[in-house]
């Protein structure tokens, strides 16, 4: 396997979210390309977690420094 060099560019260069749906659509990303993007999936568990508590069902959206720094 190996990765699609657009889909990863792709992340490299997205923009910093506005919205909880913007986040999820990142997150996506970055769970399809994750073999290619972290060690494991337990890294990839790990370091986008910030991220992936904030969809959670009525929570808003609140850029964080943690949010940040994963990004």
């Amino acid at each position: 396997m190996k990765p699609d060099l657009k889909k990863l560019e792709a992340i490299h260069q997205k923009n910093t979210p506005q919205s909880v749906a913007e986040i999820n659509t990142f997150l996506q990303m970055c769970q399809y390309n994750q073999a290619f993007l972290f060690d494991s999936p337990e890294n990839y568990i790990d370091v986008t977690a910030p991220l992936r508590e904030m969809p959670r069902k009525n929570s808003h959206f609140k850029w964080t420094e943690a949010c940040a720094s994963i990004f």
